[in-house]
């Protein structure tokens, strides 16, 4: 994979989160796609309808999410991409209901690609911040 292919796979993900263009998921990631991360599942199969079902859930908490790329870092075969994003709390996330504040999180994300696809990935992110910022009284 040319190393331009991997910056534009990491511009598409953000684009499409932020343009709320959830089919592209589909050509995102592919059908054997494993995620690596703390939530329930990590290392199993994750198909591009399992992130879908992530995002929904992520967007009906935070309906204005806008995630930005902070630093990407592209070989051949691997793409890195610190990334930052905020929205604001208008429903239910993690068992908290919604607050109506300002929400932020930071994380990095670390994807295998192959044949112009993310096949496997790693990611920590700062959820406690996240719920932190969102529910905090001002």
């Amino acid at each position: 994979m040319e190393m331009t292919n991997g910056r534009t796979l990491i511009e598409r993900y953000i684009d499409t989160i932020n343009q709320r263009h959830w089919d592209e998921f589909d050509e995102l990631f592919a059908a054997e796609y494993r995620y690596h991360g703390a939530s329930i599942g990590a290392g199993e199969h994750t198909p591009p309808e399992a992130v879908k079902r992530y995002f929904h859930y992520l967007i009906n908490a935070f309906p204005d999410l806008h995630m930005r790329a902070d630093l990407m870092i592209v070989t051949d075969e691997y793409v890195v991409l610190r990334w930052a994003a905020n929205g604001t709390h208008q429903g239910e996330y993690m068992g908290l209901p919604a607050t109506g504040r300002h929400g932020e999180q930071a994380g990095i994300s670390i994807w295998r690609l192959a044949q112009g696809r993310f096949v496997e990935g790693w990611q920590n992110q700062d959820d406690l911040g996240l719920v932190q910022s969102a529910t905090a009284p001002r």
